[in-house]
């Protein structure tokens, strides 16, 4: 158990997966959080929600709650963003080789 009153849930918005957080995690471990990320199956978002909620439910104190996502319109029932878009839009702090992958391995 960390040495803080609370415990951190990092939830990764569409086209990522959890894996996106790991500099976050590292820094919140560093401080010495708790820390839990949720692994979203970005099908839908009552399943999205099933996720977070699951992964909540198993904390043991009071937890913080952390996301992040942006919105667009749905193509063929899935989201995703334009690559060319991608590293202004989502990636902007992060090596524009590291975004390039993102995108080309985002997840509808």
């Amino acid at each position: 158990m960390g040495d803080h009153a609370f415990n951190v849930v990092l939830v990764h918005g569409g086209f990522v997966d959890g894996s996106g957080w790991e500099p976050v995690y590292q820094a919140l471990r560093r401080d010495g959080y708790d820390v839990s990320i949720v692994q979203n199956p970005t099908i839908s978002l009552e399943g999205d929600v099933a996720a977070t909620k699951l992964v909540v439910g198993m904390q043991d104190r009071p937890t913080i709650l952390v996301g992040h996502s942006p919105i667009l319109p749905p193509r063929d029932g899935f989201l995703f963003l334009d690559k060319t878009k991608f590293h202004a839009s989502f990636a902007g702090d992060v090596a524009a080789d590291k975004a390039a992958f993102m995108a080309d391995s985002q997840v509808p």
